[in-house]
């Protein structure tokens, strides 16, 4: 699995490396003289067992490019692989620049897998993010399927209904699942009920 998560943007000396840390840091690929503001985190986790392990970071800007991404994903892909970990597939967000990761990796519409080091992973979407972009679309567009049109109006008029009584059909629906305050809220999963 693979995210990104956000920084405390400051710096720190490591005595160890006698490096000053807080800058954009993508490993092998090399320090930038820019100020890091985010971190791409990568773990693995056990497909039929119940196991985790973080495997490593990476300090990086506010955009960092598909190029880039796929080129530290690689680099990280092949240390697991090299390591005799048998890895089946990589999750990720659904952002925009880890779709251009997956074609740069060799991703293709239709066929969601790449090779590396001669296996085959699958790359696979993180089903959560999936739902919210599915419902942040509906909040802009309507859905047309046939004769028939699916409106986030629908859902609303669904939600008000279903709170006027005392057994609801989805009790853990609330007001503020349709009225969002800042555009982050919507990605947010402490505000979202958990899939």
């Amino acid at each position: 699995m693979a995210d990104k998560i956000s920084l405390t943007q400051g710096f720190s000396y490591d005595p160890m490396t006698d490096t000053i840390v807080g800058f954009v840091d993508h490993g092998e690929g090399g320090r930038e003289n820019a100020v890091a503001q985010n971190a791409q985190v990568f773990e693995a986790r056990g497909l039929y067992d119940d196991w985790k392990l973080p495997l490593t970071f990476y300090f990086t800007g506010r955009d960092v490019n598909g190029k880039k991404l796929s080129d530290i994903t690689r680099s990280v892909l092949e240390a697991v692989i090299n390591t005799g970990f048998d890895v089946r597939a990589l999750v990720v967000d659904g952002t925009p620049k880890n779709i251009n990761m997956f074609r740069r990796l060799g991703c293709r519409p239709g066929e969601p897998v790449f090779t590396l080091l001669g296996k085959k992973i699958v790359a696979i979407i993180d089903p959560p993010h999936l739902v919210k972009a599915i419902r942040n679309n509906l909040m802009k567009y309507d859905l047309e399927s046939g004769e028939k049109t699916a409106k986030w109006e629908h859902i609303a008029k669904f939600a008000d209904i279903d709170a006027t009584y005392p057994a609801r059909k989805a009790p853990k629906l609330t007001a503020g699942h349709f009225h969002f305050q800042h555009n982050r809220e919507k990605m947010r999963e402490t505000e979202q009920p958990r899939c």
